[in-house]
């Protein structure tokens, strides 16, 4: 029998800070699964949503905040005793300033150093090496 798949989208909120890139990860609520956890906001594509609407009605319905869904930047892939999991992580552009935390309890600007020390979702640690070896600024 197969396992079931769920798809799910996150949003990559991202800066470059002093010279510095850097991305915003958001910790998921102690009652949560994966309580604790440090992510890209998003969450699971409904029936009859494309990646992008459901990313935008994630951040809407996680942060408060309508976004533009640019261009995807990557995918993960994991596979569970009881399910798979697969991510497409998308740049979002913000229409307005200001997030409110709806279902996470902080977010943290993380660097190419920082976001090691934080106990980061499985599923987003190699998105996160993809994305800082991409934006790895090099030295003058």
């Amino acid at each position: 029998m197969s396992k079931p798949r769920i798809l799910i989208v996150g949003a990559l909120f991202s800066r470059v800070e002093q010279g510095e890139f850097q991305v915003a990860l958001f910790r998921r609520m102690p009652h949560d699964t994966g309580a604790g956890l440090w992510e890209f906001p998003g969450g699971k594509i409904e029936p009859g949503e494309s990646p992008e609407q459901a990313l935008a009605r994630e951040v809407q319905e996680e942060l408060s905040l309508d976004v533009k869904v640019r261009a995807l930047v990557g995918k993960n892939h994991q596979e569970f005793e009881t399910r798979v999991l697969d991510l497409a992580v998308y740049r979002v552009e913000t229409l307005h300033h200001g997030w409110t935390l709806n279902d996470h309890d902080a977010f943290k600007w993380v660097n190419a150093q920082s976001w090691r020390e934080l106990p980061v979702a499985p599923l987003d640690i190699p998105l996160l090496e993809q994305l800082f070896s991409e934006n790895a600024s090099t030295p003058s």
